[in-house]
C-alpha cells in the first residue's frame, strides 16, 4: 500500500522525496524499496493491516534506525519521518486517540534488527520473484517476437517454484482519529480520509470524477473554496488512491495552527455538499474533460504506456484502451458521483489525522456528522 499522496513530506533534502506529477510540491508520493524492507510498512488511513514495528532506515552509513526514533530528531534529513511515526500509528487501525499519547510501541531491539540480513531478501526474491508473479511489458520501437524469444531465454532455467503467487488478505476498513501535538512545527497538517472504490470495482471512474471534483486541483471545490476566496492553506488537495483490494480517498491541507478549525471546517462542508446536492452538469463535463485530456497526454510518452500496460494486465489481466477509458469516463452520470460520494463519506467511515502545533484543535466523531 502506499502514503496518502497529499501527505506533505517536509523532506528539507529530497531524501526520500519521489518526483510529484501533481499540482503540490514535497509530496511524499512514494516510499522507495531500498529504504523499508517490508511493503507493508506503510498503509491507506482507512485501512489496517499487520505493521512490522521492527522495520528501519538505513542512513547512507549503514547504520540502521526505527523512524520512529527519528521522530523528534530535528539533526535528521528532514521531518518525513515524523511523518513516517506519526501515519505508522494513524494506520493501526487501534482505539480512536486524541492526545497523540498512544499508538503503536517502539519495538526495535538488537534482537529484531540482528535478524534482518542479505539472506531474508533473497529468499524473499527467490520465492516471489518468479515467472508466475511477474508481467513483462514494452512499448515504443519494439519487436514483439523479438521480445518474446528474449522473455523466453531469461527464463528457460528458471526452477518451476511451488510456491502460490503472492497475495496478501484483503484489508479491514477502519476509522480512526488521532490528533498529535508537535508544538515544535510552525505548521499544522491534516488528513481526513474514507475508504474508497478499489482499482477493480466498475465505479473507479465516478470515483475520480468525484475526487476531481472535490479537491483534484485549482478548479476544485476544496482549492476555490479554502485557497482562492480565503487564502487559508498554503497546499489543499483532494483524491482518491486504488489498489487491486481497496481504495482510499483522503483530503490533505497544510495551514497554519490558527486557520486549522476554519479548514476543518470547510472541508468537512464540502464532504456534505456532494453528499446532499447532486453535481451540476458543467462542472461535471469540466472534470471529464480534465480526465480524458490526461489519459490523451499519457500517450505521448512510451513510459506511460508501458506502465499502463503492466498494471492493467496485473490488476485487470488484459489491457484496458484507451477508447474504452474515454467511453467509460463519458459514461458516468451526476447520479453516479453523488451515490457513490453517499456511500463513501458517511460519518462512521471517516479518518482524521492531525499533526503539529494544533493549538487546541480537537476532534470527536459528532464533529463529523455528514
Amino acid at each position: 500500500m502506499g502514503l496518502s499522496n497529499f501527505l506533505y513530506a517536509q523532506d528539507n533534502k529530497g531524501v526520500l522525496s519521489g518526483p510529484s506529477a501533481s499540482y503540490y510540491d514535497d509530496n511524499l508520493n512514494w516510499m522507495y524499496q531500498n529504504f523499508a524492507k517490508n511493503p507493508k510498512l506503510f498503509i491507506c488511513p482507512s485501512t489496517k493491516n499487520a505493521i512490522r514495528t521492527d522495520t528501519g532506515f538505513v542512513y547512507p552509513n549503514g547504520d540502521l534506525v526505527d523512524l520512529a526514533v527519528l521522530a523528534p530528531d530535528k539533526n535528521s534529513f528532514g521531518y518525513s519521518y515524523e511523518n513516517f511515526s506519526w501515519w505508522r500509528k494513524l494506520t493501526t487501525g487501534g482505539p480512536e486517540q486524541t492526545d497523540g499519547t498512544s499508538g503503536i510501541q517502539n519495538r526495535k531491539t538488537e534482537q529484531t534488527v540482528s535478524t534482518f540480513d542479505s539472506s531474508i531478501t533473497a529468499d524473499f526474491h527467490k520465492r516471489n520473484f518468479i515467472p508466475s508473479n511477474l508481467v513483462v511489458a514494452a512499448a515504443g520501437n519494439v519487436e514483439h517476437n523479438r521480445l518474446v524469444e528474449l522473455v523466453t531465454q531469461a527464463f528457460i532455467d528458471e526452477e518451476k517454484s511451488s510456491e502460490p503467487e503472492f497475495a496478501s488478505p484483503a484489508p479491514a476498513v477502519a476509522a480512526p482519529i488521532l490528533i498529535e501535538r508537535k508544538t515544535e512545527l510552525e505548521q499544522a497538517h491534516l488528513i481526513i480520509a474514507a475508504p474508497w472504490p478499489s482499482a477493480k470495482d466498475p465505479d473507479r471512474y465516478a470515483a475520480s470524477m468525484l475526487g476531481t471534483i472535490v479537491g483534484g486541483g485549482t478548479s476544485s471545490r476544496l482549492w476555490q473554496s479554502i485557497r482562492e476566496e480565503r487564502g487559508l492553506a498554503y497546499s489543499i488537495g483532494a483524491g482518491g488512491n486504488t489498489f487491486s483490494d481497496v481504495g482510499m480517498f483522503t483530503i490533505y491541507a497544510g495551514t497554519s495552527p490558527a486557520q486549522m478549525d476554519e479548514v476543518f471546517d470547510l472541508s468537512l462542508h464540502e464532504l456534505r455538499r456532494i453528499v446532499r446536492e447532486p453535481v451540476a452538469e458543467d462542472e461535471l463535463e469540466l472534470a471529464k474533460q480534465q480526465a480524458i485530456s490526461s489519459v490523451l497526454l499519457s500517450l505521448e510518452s512510451s513510459g506511460n504506456r508501458v506502465g499502463a500496460l503492466a498494471r492493467q494486465e496485473i490488476i485487470h489481466g488484459r489491457r484496458i484502451s484507451p477508447d474504452e477509458i474515454i467511453r467509460a469516463v463519458q459514461s458516468v452520470t451526476s447520479e453516479d458521483v453523488q451515490r457513490l460520494a453517499q456511500s463513501s463519506f458517511t460519518t462512521p467511515a471517516l479518518s482524521v489525522g492531525a499533526l503539529g502545533n494544533l493549538n487546541g484543535f480537537a476532534v470527536d466523531r459528532s464533529r463529523l456528522e455528514i
